[in-house]
């Protein structure tokens, strides 16, 4: 699967990200840290978190950004 994805997958992907210097002026950073603002931002853009981390999404919540505690629905039957 990895060798498809490598191979065929990787050059039709759209990357974004936003720099640093940018991530470090949101409002969790202080709290969060630099990879979990990175998850902030990319939840404002419209794209829904799956995180088992339940600070960070109960912080995004407040924010009004969409995010779902993995382990909410771990207990829905999902079997790993």
């Amino acid at each position: 699967m990895r060798r498809l994805f490598k191979t065929v997958a990787i050059d039709r992907i759209e990357e974004i990200y936003d720099p640093a210097e940018y991530l470090v002026q949101h409002p969790l950073f202080e709290r969060f840290g630099l990879g979990d603002v990175s998850v902030a931002a990319a939840c404002q853009r419209k794209v829904i978190v799956l995180t088992s981390d339940l600070s960070l999404q109960l912080a995004l919540t407040r924010l009004g950004l969409d995010a779902i505690n993995f382990n909410h629905v771990r207990v829905l039957g999902w079997r790993h």
